[in-house]
């Protein structure tokens, strides 16, 4: 009897430990998967501060075959680009858990597992802005008529071409001011965009329209381009006819009376943009 007792007590002993040590490592295991999520945002171009579950490693800029390991778990927004191929996940049993981490449009660091790993993230210097080829814009005449000079109609066609293969993000703006959030469009892998834009400015006057392509670790570029939109209609000065009498002589401005049927005229105006006139 004394001996089923003792066998019963450590039992239950044995059972109780294994259940809390059950439970400690469920918890460890949920707490990682928790924090592994860490990573994710919604926010354009946040800065993340990670939890132990991830190393950074940033390209070291005075030996660039050379990372260093950051004390502060947060990964570079900008300047950096991910190294898909350097980075490592590995799951808490030390196996390689591939193809888990990648680097969105906006340069956010992104993981996707649903399971308990701890990754090495590498990532390299990008200091280069992608090239903007070319930036074209034009718009048309009050009849409709393309123009790149002067226009009466407030959209304006345009046109940008780039080689850059890393190019993400293009913005075209009104003015010199920077894109906000709202601004920029994704390029979807293309390597030219044409498109219109709608001038909030319809005050007669030069416009200059600035377009800005982004790469992934935030590199900014910018292009202008120069119109004048025209909606107001020219101011004629003086405008004169001059006849001629039966000997030939020139009679005085705006007279009444002429002997021929060819008058000379004049007009005069200083408005500079003036393409066409008609008598």
């Amino acid at each position: 009897m004394e001996e089923q007792k003792k066998y019963f007590i450590i039992s239950t002993i044995m059972f109780i430990i294994i259940a809390i040590i059950i439970l400690q490592v469920d918890k460890y295991h949920d707490h990682k998967i928790r924090n592994s999520y860490t990573l994710e945002t919604n926010k354009l171009n946040n800065q993340y501060i990670n939890v132990n579950d991830f190393g950074i490693y940033l390209q070291n800029k005075d030996n660039k075959s050379q990372y260093d390991k950051q004390d502060s778990n947060e990964y570079p927004i900008k300047g950096y680009v991910l190294n898909a191929d350097k980075t490592k996940c590995y799951d808490y049993h030390g196996t390689e858990v591939p193809g888990k981490v990648s680097q969105t449009d906006e340069g956010r660091v992104r993981l996707e597992t649903t399971i308990s790993i701890y990754c090495q993230m590498y990532f390299d210097i990008d200091n280069e802005a992608p090239t903007i080829d070319s930036f074209t814009i034009s718009g048309t005449d009050k009849e409709g008529k393309t123009k790149e000079d002067y226009i009466y109609n407030t959209t304006i066609k345009y046109e940008i071409k780039w080689s850059a293969e890393d190019a993400v993000y293009y913005c075209v703006k009104e003015g010199s001011t920077n894109c906000t959030e709202n601004d920029w469009k994704k390029t979807n892998g293309l390597k030219s965009i044409d498109n219109e834009y709608v001038l909030s400015d319809t005050k007669d006057g030069l416009k200059t329209i600035t377009v800005h392509l982004k790469d992934r670790a935030q590199n900014e570029s910018t292009d202008t381009r120069t119109i004048t939109l025209d909606r107001t209609a020219p101011i004629i000065n003086k405008f004169t006819i001059t006849g001629t009498t039966v000997s030939g002589t020139e009679l005085s401005d705006n007279t009444t009376y002429t002997h021929t049927t060819s008058v000379t005229y004049k007009i005069e105006f200083d408005d500079n943009s003036i393409d066409k006139y008609c008598i």
